[in-house]
């Protein structure tokens, strides 16, 4: 096995608006890398680049390469053949790398490959050619919805050589017991889905809700059971707070995180939605990292009684000033803009109006 880190993106197709960079300088300056091609389907393949760093020598440097007779190989051979590549990236909601995908019985390169023909012009961004170093056939990849980058490696504490730093590759068979149980833990994963070891949840009781002839009491009722058909359909389990007044809805729990939903529901196709003062300041709480629930989510239904369409919406927080961010839809690409409003009462009282 090889584990590879990068930048955090959702499809890794191409160039996205939204990614998150962590510790890594030249797409945090430039707002893409490399790897954004590693899941790119090209004639049925996929190819793969990670950035190493180069090793310093003396006064100079040496060409940076991946250390393959960790993997199998010799060290005059310029490839290793049937590697499990697990990749990883900075997951901004929570610390340590979190496995977004994998190519199995992959090929992986000691150095660099430079793309050619139409390869290369499908891996050219800005006039850059995106090199690569691992490449494996499509039908044996996966990339991972947002909502089931459930696995997450620790960062690496102090002195601790057992697990992956900041080096862009990890070799998990080089660094003894805790790199095995680091592999048993991925190829669980891989194989089941589940986090090896996790404690299974109590099936919380189903939702409650309560019927309403009113249209607007319809449409939200409509929307909270597409939310939570939702999560369930992912693999999570659910528990209905409607009631209980904690600025979200819902609960959805699995093995690796607790979410909690606010739910809005729409009678038309706008993606809008007003938020009580309880709403709005837990979203505060939680964009200032001070929210202890969980990972609030916010999730509009829009069309709520035809088509029944889910906005998804989730907080990336900004790298450089801590509570400021922006909320995006997962897959459809929207940003959700917080607009605080203000409000008045109106109370009448008797008397006669002034001439």
């Amino acid at each position: 096995m090889l584990i590879l880190h990068g930048i955090w993106m959702e499809k890794y197709e191409g160039w996205e608006k939204k990614i998150y960079a962590a510790g890594f300088s030249y797409p945090q300056v430039h707002g893409w890398a490399g790897e954004m091609f590693n899941f790119r389907d090209v004639g049925g393949k996929y190819y793969g680049h990670v950035e190493i760093s180069p090793r310093k020598v003396g006064q100079g440097s040496v060409d940076p390469q991946l250390r393959i007779e960790a993997l199998g190989a010799t060290k005059s051979d310029p490839v290793a053949h049937d590697v499990l590549v697990v990749w990883t990236a900075p997951d901004p909601r929570k610390p340590g790398r979190t496995v977004v995908g994998w190519y199995k019985n992959a090929t992986v390169y000691r150095h660099f490959q430079e793309p050619k023909g139409s390869l290369r012009k499908l891996r050219t961004f800005k006039g850059v050619v995106c090199s690569y170093r691992v490449e494996a056939e499509a039908q044996n990849c996966r990339i991972l919805p947002l909502e089931e980058r459930k696995l997450t490696l620790p960062p690496r504490k102090g002195k601790d050589t057992g697990g992956p730093g900041r080096f862009g590759a990890f070799y998990p068979a080089s660094h003894g017991a805790s790199g095995r149980s680091i592999e048993k833990k991925i190829r669980h994963f891989i194989e089941t889905g589940k986090l090896l070891g996790a404690r299974p949840h109590k099936k919380p009781k189903s939702g409650r809700s309560q019927p309403d002839p009113e249209l607007k009491a319809k449409i939200e009722k409509t929307a909270f059971k597409c939310v939570w058909a939702h999560f369930e359909k992912l693999g999570y389990e659910c528990e209905d707070l409607q009631k209980d007044n904690k600025g979200y809805d819902l609960i959805a729990r699995n093995e690796a995180e607790v979410l909690c939903v606010e739910v809005k529901g729409r009678g038309g196709s706008d993606i809008a939605a007003d938020f009580t003062r309880n709403e709005y300041e837990k979203i505060l709480e939680f964009q200032r990292g001070i929210f202890a629930d969980g990972s609030y989510r916010i999730c509009i239904v829009t069309d709520a009684l035809s088509s029944r369409t889910l906005h998804h919406f989730m907080y990336y927080p900004s790298e450089s000033r801590k509570g400021d961010g922006t909320w995006w839809s997962v897959g459809d690409k929207h940003q959700l803009t917080l607009q605080p409003v203000t409000a008045a009462r109106g109370v009448a009282t008797s008397g006669r109006r002034r001439k």
